[in-house]
């Protein structure tokens, strides 16, 4: 038995709730930086524009204000169940709870009910569920529909074209994907088995491209994807829309984002310079990445077919300053207008003006493939013919794109420049790709218009407010890395 004293009764109960809203305290406090942490990392991962970032703002601080509740409904809860024991003691806690008066009870009660109903709310607001009540996700989720409802429709009504050889060289094509580990293997040979001048902070994927691609497939005379895949047919999962004026480093490090699901590329990139290529490929097999698939035109395009024995431009090498070679393969090049022609005149063996159909094939036999579009840090790639006609032809087609970017701070310096975008000013390496390009186009004002709509209201606000289902694995993506470079950076 325990003899009852109130005055220390009195004491040990009020201890008791003192301990309970110091506990409380403390959570609260860990809380509030843990939701500080979560706010920095969404609006440096996500990318969010004013009006998306205010109303994550607004929901984490609506999560916080339901955990803290939950946290101090619990201390309450606990303080009273503590103080009835003391108070009204018993041989044991049921007990003691049952010696306490009705009115005790009843408040026991009622703030056992408040603590289980703010678990059911914290749970509901950190779940994420009450974000699908907002405009502009349900915009998001209503375009996502529209998306896949055309992505369906386009893949039941594709059918093969009547030629048959186009149509096996455009099987051929679409069978050569590169996986990623064929890809880091490449990429960690440059400057060591191949390419000794290689400067990842210089050389652009043209540069790679004449003296490591070409060089590499002169031999077996092919692409150098199917060089790298041991002559498999390689069906891609994804294909990436690049412009051969970027950073070769570049390409590979929006490729590695998109596969280790990060929204840039900017530290990828830094840790490739780092030579922290292990490191990513640790990263890659952890996920079951290593194997994944992507189809790249620098690899996948047969450079002996086209380009690989004339540089009309004398572009040279940016570290040794020396005119690129030319390869001396011999073999017969074949370009868009090269017999033998199909009824409208286009090169039945080429293999630069089969793109469309390649999508469409691939879009047709996988629910699931994707474009990544690899976007350079001075944004020339919306300066390229042959890259806008990818992007219209994915979109058309209804084939989700994923947008990778250097960084935010890159997008802010050339968001303006994509408003005054025309399909009349793009580039291509050959004229007559640029007139091939323009003939598919029956009003280029009304392309024009699309264009800007499909970059500035599709492209770039999905990168800044990421899909749902890809937000988690940003977050963690995102802190990976972030680990990574510091632990380089004290290296160094």
């Amino acid at each position: 038995a325990i003899s009852f004293n109130p005055q220390v009764a009195a004491v040990a109960g009020l201890s008791a709730c003192a301990c309970a809203i110091v506990w409380a305290g403390r959570i609260t406090s860990i809380t509030a930086q843990a939701v500080s942490l979560i706010a920095t990392v969404r609006e440096a991962t996500f990318q969010q524009s004013p009006l998306e970032l205010t109303t994550s703002k607004r929901m984490l601080q609506w999560q916080c204000l339901c955990f803290v509740l939950q946290i101090l409904l619990m201390s309450l809860d606990v303080g009273l169940q503590a103080a009835s024991m003391i108070l009204f003691p018993g041989p044991g806690w049921p007990a003691a709870i049952g010696h306490a008066p009705p009115v005790l009870l009843w408040i026991i009660t009622f703030t056992r009910a408040l603590h289980h109903a703010s678990i059911a709310v914290t749970a509901l607001a950190w779940s994420g569920v009450v974000t699908y009540g907002s405009r502009e996700v349900r915009e998001r989720l209503a375009k996502s529909a529209l998306r896949r409802a055309i992505q369906e429709q386009s893949a039941a009504a594709w059918r093969r074209g009547e030629e048959l050889e186009w149509n096996e060289k455009v099987l051929e094509l679409a069978g050569r994907g590169v996986s990623l580990k064929a890809l880091l293997d490449f990429f960690k040979g440059l400057g060591s088995k191949y390419m000794q001048q290689f400067q990842a902070s210089h050389h652009t994927t043209a540069d790679v491209v004449r003296q490591a691609i070409i060089p590499l497939s002169a031999n077996a005379g092919t692409s150098l994807a199917e060089v790298l895949m041991d002559g498999k047919p390689t069906v891609p999962g994804k294909m990436v829309t690049h412009n051969w004026s970027n950073l070769f480093r570049d390409l590979i490090a929006a490729v590695l984002a998109d596969a280790l699901g990060c929204a840039e590329y900017g530290r990828i990139s830094y840790l490739l310079d780092a030579g922290a290529i292990d490191q990513i490929s640790a990263w890659l097999k952890a996920e079951g990445k290593l194997e994944a698939t992507y189809w790249i035109c620098a690899f996948a395009v047969n450079q002996h077919c086209t380009i690989c024995a004339d540089n009309p431009r004398g572009d040279r090498d940016p570290v040794l300053d020396v005119v690129h070679p030319t390869c001396a393969c011999q073999r017969a090049k074949v370009w868009s207008e090269t017999p033998p022609t199909t009824q409208d005149g286009r090169s039945i063996y080429c293999e630069v003006n089969k793109f469309d159909d390649m999508l469409e094939l691939l879009a047709a036999s996988d629910p699931k493939f994707e474009q990544v579009v690899a976007i350079d840090s001075k944004f020339e790639l919306f300066t390229r013919a042959w890259c806008i006609a990818e992007l219209a032809a994915a979109h058309r087609m209804g084939i989700q794109q994923r947008v990778k970017l250097e960084s935010q701070a890159n997008l802010r310096a050339f968001e303006h420049t994509l408003q005054r975008l025309r399909v009349q000013e793009m580039h291509a390496s050959r004229v007559e790709d640029i007139e091939e390009i323009l003939r598919r186009i029956p009003n280029a004002d009304a392309f024009n218009e699309d264009l800007r709509k499909l970059i500035l209201e599709d492209l770039i606000p999905n990168w800044k407010s990421l899909d749902s289902e890809l937000q988690f694995s940003c977050v963690v993506a995102h802190l990976r890395l972030e680990v990574a470079c510091s632990q380089l950076a004290h290296a160094q």
